[in-house]
């Protein structure tokens, strides 16, 4: 098992945030890129609007996005979480209405401590780099028995090891 750590190559400088996918799709209309990542640009555009920078060009029922901690399986998490819309609900007799939240927050992006992947890539490494190191002694020998012909077709070069 490997560890990443934020601040390793590849990874955010502070945080790890790892994608609900479910929550993005419902709340953001957002999926997977064709690599299975996060679309480009889209952990930026979810900063902006926690920061409460507001898009000129705004989606239709994309819910509002903050940046804070909510409550999930009995812990707190971290990240990106998005707002519900409001409506306004009766109250009682008199017609008075409030304004509540049509749902629940949801979690859009959860920073994590550290990520722990299996070593997928390192058999097929440790294959391809073993079959380039036996080439080496090959490939050193053409070229020395070119070096060597090429000098002998030229006449106005001595041969290698003549005084």
């Amino acid at each position: 098992m490997q560890t990443r750590r934020p601040g390793d190559v590849g990874l955010a400088r502070d945080r790890i945030l790892v994608p609900n996918w479910r929550n993005l799709l419902l709340t953001q209309g957002i999926n997977r890129n064709q690599y299975g990542n996060l679309p480009g640009g889209l952990a930026a555009r979810l900063a902006r609007e926690a920061a409460g920078t507001r898009a000129r060009r705004r989606v239709a029922g994309r819910w509002g996005v903050y940046e804070g901690e909510v409550d999930v399986g009995g812990s707190r998490l971290v990240g990106y979480i998005a707002r519900p819309p409001r409506g306004e609900a009766p109250l009682g007799k008199g017609g008075r209405s409030i304004v509540i939240n049509l749902g629940r927050p949801r979690a859009l992006l959860v920073a994590i401590r550290e990520a722990r992947y299996d070593p997928i890539m390192q058999a097929p490494y440790d294959a391809a780099m073993l079959r380039a190191v036996n080439r080496i002694p090959v490939i050193m020998q053409d070229e020395l028995d070119e070096a060597i012909r090429f000098r002998d077709q030229r006449a106005d070069m001595r041969r290698l090891g003549a005084p």
